[in-house]
């Protein structure tokens, strides 16, 4: 019988994972959203947006964890033309209502779509403002995208 040593680096990883996602989802993942919100509400694509210790999330009826959500307004982020933002190893992208990828996260910060395209930066930083973050001037690229994720001109 092999013995798994938690010294050796590889291990530890896998170990480490296994704890985080068991935390995740230990129990019923929605217990803490019933207790603090109650009901769990999926839309016509049997997706829900959950809140959890860990922030917020997008489900499906098999309480899969789909995507973490964008935290905007003490809440999820609100769908605008279509999509919603999400947020994936640092770095932000867009979803659907279904809970699908459209543009994967390669942002640093995204904006929610207006008239067909959004503002996305990469190299942003941002600072403590009191209880809210705001962006630091001049720091980073800016730039915008369509709903596809291609980098478009905006005429001034």
């Amino acid at each position: 019988m092999k013995i798994f040593n938690l010294n050796d680096p590889f291990y530890k990883v896998v170990f480490l994972y296994f704890i985080f996602v068991s935390s995740v989802t230990a129990g019923d993942i929605t217990d803490y959203h019933k207790e603090t919100f109650g009901k769990v509400e999926y839309n016509k694509y049997g997706i829900a947006s959950i809140a959890t210790e860990k922030g917020w999330f997008a489900i499906d009826r098999k309480k899969n964890i789909l995507l973490q959500i964008f935290i905007y307004d003490n809440g999820p982020d609100y769908i605008s033309e279509g999509l919603f933002r999400f947020v994936e190893n640092g770095k932000m992208g867009f979803a659907n209502p279904k809970g699908k990828v459209v543009i994967p996260a390669a942002y640093d910060f995204v904006w929610p779509f207006e008239n067909g395209k959004a503002q996305v930066c990469n190299g942003c930083e941002f600072k403590k403002v009191d209880e809210h973050t705001a962006l630091v001037p001049n720091v980073g690229t800016f730039f915008y995208i369509n709903k596809k994720g291609k980098v478009i001109k905006v005429k001034d």
